[in-house]
């Protein structure tokens, strides 16, 4: 017999509905670290400087990274039909642009 066409019926449904549903970011896991990216809050703007030594001497923080810190080369174009001369920075260097 095939399923196809037949209803489905979901069983996890009604616990989310009624708020006993349980989401990864409920989980406790011993041992388990965070990571944040600090986004750009300007359109288009030149990279001057980052000082993260407040960040870095905050309790519970294990690292802060900048471009400097380490070497990703930008990715390239996802649509082969782009210039592939336009790269995209993983991370920011000099140049921030406004993403979101």
């Amino acid at each position: 017999m095939s399923i196809l066409g037949t209803r489905v019926v979901r069983v996890e449904d009604p616990r989310f509905l009624k708020g006993e549903g349980t989401y990864i970011a409920n989980l406790q896991m011993p041992g388990a670290v965070h990571l944040t990216f600090v986004r750009s809050s300007m359109a288009h703007a030149q990279l001057l400087g980052i000082d993260a030594d407040e960040a870095r001497s905050m309790p519970g923080v294990l690292h802060v990274w900048t471009a400097d810190d380490i070497n990703l080369n930008p990715a390239p174009p996802a649509n082969p039909m782009m210039n592939a001369g336009i790269t995209f920075p993983y991370v920011a260097k000099d140049t921030v642009r406004f993403v979101g």
